[in-house]
């Protein structure tokens, strides 16, 4: 057995035995209670019998038994108490305070029943008058009193039954409503422990245990959703290990062939050093690029685990009307159509950013003479679409579009000098606004990029 349900079993054992000392205790008390008033009753009998022998003693002396029989006829309307007044040798009743019937002459016998019984306190004595011995007799009933103490002795016995039951269903109560709920809780949670995730924890009914394994619930959902995103968190890591390393090669090995041919200059002309140069110029600032997205993708993601997030109220007609000048733009033209004048909240250099990154995407690889940039605004979120007209992407490539490194034209992405993490700075920046990305192309008609962010 579980410590843990070894006290709680013992509770109801410690109150029993709590109830068990108290009751011991309140008997002892009773009985001592019984003594002490039994020895001042008597005390005090004793006491009395020195009066009625003060008072019978002349009477008897004059052998006057009617004023014998008148004193004790005072206490008859005493249902406790009773005085007798025999002769010297026990045979004949003078007096009694409760009359009986005619008693025959000789009635040692009867007298020898009327002496006291249990539950009585007798006190008697041998009295001389006028050189005759009389014998007087004071019977007092404890009837009234034992039963009193009879009665306080039964509601003690039923006092420690009625909480030995108490216990016993407090007993049952901890086994039933917490003992076999709490052992039921801890084998889903040491399920947790080991790895079992998808473990549904049973709300027990008991308030005691209902609050506990609702937040241990809540705790394993938590700890489920921390597990899934540190594993999510190791592919990434594992794929971009892999890709950055793909990635920053290719510029490196190209940087490393054009020093190899400058070292050997003098077997060239001068025009390939000059390509040489350009090499070098070209391959650096591809990794200047790759190096600068991924920080910024990093700082991204970052600011989604903290509150740091640097948001301001800002209008977004003039961010995107900056950002398209700012560009200088030759290569295609570029509409930017809004309707009315839209304010947001949040990071106005990402958003900046991810619109930026969608127009040079648009400019880059459609080969569209036109690029329209469309903010529009509905009851429930803020819409900013690119569409280009130019070569479309193919359907297979839709759905991954937005991974990092993930290119449709890899050779023609190069050439340009992409890092291909432009959409994946997109995506991550909307995310961060709680809001959404979205394709949408066809081959030879154009594609549509969307930003979808929350009104508020």
């Amino acid at each position: 057995m579980k410590k843990r349900d070894k006290f709680l079993i013992s509770l109801p054992l410690y109150g029993a035995v709590f109830v068990l000392i108290s009751v011991l205790m309140a008997l002892n008390h009773l009985i001592d209670f019984n003594s002490s008033y039994m020895k001042e009753e008597h005390s005090e009998l004793r006491i009395f019998y020195k009066q009625v022998e003060w008072a019978l003693k002349p009477y008897l002396a004059n052998k006057n038994f009617e004023m014998v029989r008148s004193y004790c006829k005072d206490f008859e309307n005493d249902p406790d108490f009773r005085v007798r007044v025999l002769d010297g040798e026990k045979k004949f009743l003078i007096a009694d305070s409760k009359p009986a019937e005619k008693l025959p002459e000789d009635a040692s016998s009867h007298f020898h029943s009327l002496l006291p019984k249990e539950n009585n306190m007798t006190y008697s004595g041998y009295v001389i008058a006028d050189n005759t011995k009389y014998y007087i007799e004071l019977i007092l009933s404890e009837a009234p009193v034992v039963k009193i103490l009879v009665e306080a002795q039964w509601n003690i016995i039923i006092f420690f039954i009625s909480c030995f039951i108490f216990l016993l269903l407090c007993t049952i109560f901890i086994i039933l409503k917490i003992q076999i709920p709490f052992n039921t809780l801890q084998r889903q949670v040491v399920k947790i422990a080991k790895g079992e995730l998808d473990t549904e924890i049973e709300l027990p009914e008991s308030r005691i245990l209902h609050e506990l394994a609702g937040a241990v619930s809540v705790m394993a959902h938590k700890l489920k959703n921390q597990i899934i995103r540190l594993r999510q968190l190791e592919e990434f890591r594992k794929d971009f290990i892999a890709n950055v390393s793909h990635e920053v090669k290719t510029p490196l090995t190209a940087i490393t062939s054009a020093v190899e041919l400058l070292e050997t200059k003098n077997d060239y002309a001068e025009k390939q050093d000059v390509d040489c140069l350009n090499i070098l110029a070209f391959q650096a600032k591809r990794l200047n690029n790759l190096i600068n997205d991924i920080l910024a993708l990093a700082q991204i993601e970052d600011r989604q685990t903290n509150d740091e997030k640097h948001f301001c109220k800002f209008n977004l007609n003039e961010l995107i009307s900056n950002a398209i000048h700012h560009l200088n733009i030759e290569a295609a033209r570029v509409n930017f159509i809004s309707e009315e004048e839209i304010n947001f909240y949040g990071n106005e250099q990402l958003i900046e950013q991810a619109v930026t990154n969608l127009i040079v995407n648009a400019i880059k690889y459609s080969h569209s003479d036109v690029i329209d940039v469309k903010l529009t605004k509905t009851d429930n979120n803020i819409r900013i679409d690119v569409t280009d007209y130019g070569i479309g992407i193919a359907p297979e490539h839709l759905d991954r579009i937005f991974e990092r490194f993930y290119r449709v034209d890899k050779a023609r992405s190069r050439a340009t000098g992409g890092t291909g993490l432009g959409l994946a700075i997109v995506k991550n920046i909307a995310i961060l606004h709680n809001g959404t990305v979205e394709v949408k192309s066809e081959i030879n008609k154009g594609t549509t990029f969307s930003i979808i962010l929350p009104v508020g």
